[in-house]
Order: structure tokens, then sequence, then C-alpha cells
């Protein structure tokens, strides 16, 4: 599981990092995100799990372009030993308040991934699995960090409350 999940959240970020580099509105400070949520479902081992990417964007049409690679990226996944299938993904001028303390790098329940956003070309990122225990939650977030394909946008993880 952890191996599926490691490999799906370093291939969305490298897709949106070299996106990102070939698109020219980047500016230095995002005035009025766009936030894009993406939901994900996986079935491993007789469990359920809920992922779940957000992503600061800097308008409505950027949100929906990226969300629509995201969706790619999940539909060509290998996703034979997981059942993978997205629940939904959509864009939206503001976010939860639950959520939206996820880009204040707050404690939750579990722990989350958080992708500063360290040039303008890049977007600002978080990736939290619901539906784990607070230690699976954490190896999850080391092994995901440890990831070189991730140095560029500087992961962190955000650990659970204790």
């Amino acid at each position: 599981m952890k191996k599926i999940l490691l490999l799906l959240v370093i291939a969305v970020v490298a897709k949106f990092g070299w996106e990102g580099y070939r698109k020219k509105e980047n500016p230095v400070v995002i005035e009025n995100p766009v936030y894009g949520e993406t939901r994900v479902k996986l079935g491993i081992g007789g469990r359920e799990f809920e992922g779940v990417m957000f992503v600061r964007n800097v308008s409505e049409a950027e949100c929906r372009s990226n969300n629509g690679k995201f969706t790619g990226i999940i539909d060509k996944s290998s996703c034979e030993k997981v059942n993978c299938k997205i629940v939904s993904s959509e864009c939206k001028p503001e976010l939860t308040a639950r959520n939206a303390r996820l880009f204040d790098n707050e404690p939750t329940h579990v722990s989350y991934v958080s992708l500063a956003r360290t040039q303008p070309e890049l977007r600002e990122m978080r990736f939290i699995v619901w539906g784990v225990s607070v230690a699976e939650s954490d190896d999850l977030c080391k092994r995901i960090i440890s990831g070189s394909a991730l140095q560029i946008a500087k992961p962190t993880c955000i650990h659970a409350a204790r």
C-alpha cells in the first residue's frame, strides 16, 4: 500500500512541477487562489482508504487543468494491486475550515504531506490519507517525503496531534 501511494504522490508532484515550469502565469503571490480538491478511494488488502490531494491554484482554468492531469495520472497508473477510484475532483474558491487549516500546516488526527511553493512555477499542495492509524500515517508521510523527485518542493510531514 505504502509503495503504491508513494509512487502516486511522486507522479502527481512531478507532473505538476513539470507543467508549472511550462506555464506563464506564475505570480510570486497567489492573491485569489482556487483550490483543487481530488479525492481517491484506495482498496488495499480488504481495507479502504481515502486519499485527498489539495492544490492551491492561480485561477479556475489552472485548477481545472491540474485536476484533469491528476485524474489522468490516476487512470494511467498501475492499480492492478489496488482498487483506485477517483471519487470527486473539483475546484473551489475556498476550502472548508477543516481543510483550510492544512495550508496553515496545523496538525490533524493523522499525519499528512505538505509541499511548499519554493518557486513561482510550483503550486502549494497537501496530501492526506484518511482511514489509517497515526503510526501508518507517520510511516506513509516519511516514505513520501523521502522521494527525491519531491525535493524541489521541500516536502514536510505535518505530524498528527498527540
